[in-house]
């Protein structure tokens, strides 16, 4: 998805983190976010990219909110 975002340059907001409980994905409200005044799309492509690979390991899925 962050590849599709980059390539066709769309900007992603934020996004949220799920975390698995038993057999399905939960909020576990953990969040980021990049306001569209602090940086440009390929901004937003790194901020993400950062956010999910410092999260810690677990069994998790992100999120994406995107314009």
């Amino acid at each position: 998805l962050i590849e599709y975002c980059k390539n066709n340059k769309i900007f992603i907001l934020g996004g949220d983190v799920l975390v698995k409980d038993g057999g399905e994905y939960r909020h576990n409200y953990d969040n980021w976010y990049l306001d569209k005044d602090q940086g440009n799309y390929q901004d937003s492509i790194n901020k993400a990219k950062e956010y999910i690979t410092n999260y810690p390991k677990g069994d998790y899925a992100f999120v994406f909110v995107a314009e």
